[in-house]
C-alpha cells in the first residue's frame, strides 16, 4: 500500500508468516519506505519521522492483537 506525491512517495508492506520455521509461532513484519523527490519532501518528513517511529510499533501491536483474537 502507499501513495505518491510530488514531494515524496511512501509504501507500507505487511507480511504475515504463519508457523514460521515449523514452530508453533506466527510472525508479522511491517516495512515502510519513503522516497524523497525534492527538499520539500525531506522538510515535510523531518517532524513526521519521530512520530513515525512511535506510531508504527503501536500499529503493529494492534494488528497482532486483532489477528490473535480472530
Amino acid at each position: 500500500m502507499g501513495e505518491n506525491d510530488k514531494h515524496l512517495d511512501f509504501r507500507i508492506s505487511l507480511l504475515f508468516d504463519k508457523n514460521q520455521g515449523g514452530q508453533d509461532e506466527n510472525s508479522l513484519t511491517i516495512s515502510t519506505t519513503v522516497k524523497f523527490h525534492n527538499w520539500l519532501g525531506v522538510l515535510y518528513f523531518l517532524p513526521v519521522r519521530p512520530f513515525h517511529k512511535l506510531i508504527v510499533p503501536s500499529m503493529l501491536k494492534n494488528i497482532i492483537n486483532n489477528l490473535e483474537n480472530t
